[in-house]
């Protein structure tokens, strides 16, 4: 029977990363605590420990203090884990590294596919806008599922079915008395006004809508539904 190296010995002079620890079971933990306080860990089905030095890296999305209060966390492997903490803010509250994350994920995909995909700079204040519930994942999800669906190689807002978040305060005032837009802003309402005519002239026939505007029925799909309008008597989904 040939003998496997656990992970620990594969990192060995190395760094070992192990993403949502709160998530293990109690037994991983015993034997997680057991490695970082002793240096030694036993292959499975031997009797003989071996010495290994490892830099040991955690990360969890949860409050881990909170789970230790409640004992759902080994407290001392709590302790031999925090030795350094680092705390990331949710990407919500970074935004700024929304256009750096946004095309290393599109590069990745563009490498994955063999595809030449690019980030429009419309689709990048797009993305800022948006609050990202599901953190930097969705934002990858979001990228990964764009690019696979468009249809050209330029990615635009319309590739990115999100809604804009809030405004959390009321901007101020231009002297002039004129509303101060983006051009984002501009556009997706230059864009409301004319499908929302367009399902005036043509409210029971999508097919008849996409035929208006000059657009697929796919783009006029995503548009529906960023934009929160709907057909009368039929759903965006039924464009599918």
């Amino acid at each position: 029977m040939k003998t496997r190296r656990g992970l620990f010995e594969e990192a060995h002079g190395g760094t070992l990363f192990i993403d949502e620890v709160t998530e293990t079971a109690p037994a991983f933990q015993t034997k997680l605590l057991r490695a970082l306080q002793e240096g030694e860990v036993r292959r499975v089905g031997e009797s003989v420990s071996i010495t290994v030095d490892v830099r040991t890296v955690a990360a969890t999305n949860r409050e881990i203090e909170k789970d230790v209060a409640d004992r759902k966390f080994r407290q001392d492997l709590y302790y031999r884990l925090a030795v350094v903490t680092l705390v990331v803010p949710p990407l919500r509250e970074r935004l700024e590294d929304v256009p750096l994350l946004a095309r290393h994920f599109l590069e990745k995909a563009n490498a994955r596919n063999q595809k030449k995909h690019a980030l429009s700079p419309t689709a990048l204040e797009h993305l800022m806008s948006y609050n990202f519930p599901g953190n930097v994942r969705e934002l990858e999800n979001l990228v990964e599922q764009a690019a696979a669906l468009a249809e050209g190689d330029e990615l635009t807002v319309d590739d990115f079915p999100i809604r804009r978040r809030a405004p959390e305060a009321t901007p101020t005032p231009v002297p002039s008395g004129a509303a101060r837009v983006s051009l984002a802003e501009a556009v997706e309402a230059a864009e409301r006004r004319a499908i929302a005519s367009a399902l005036e002239q043509a409210p029971n026939d999508l097919a008849k809508v996409s035929e208006i505007l000059g657009i697929s029925s796919t783009t006029l799909w995503r548009k529906i539904k960023r934009l929160g309008l709907k057909a009368a008597g039929e759903e965006p989904g039924s464009l599918i």
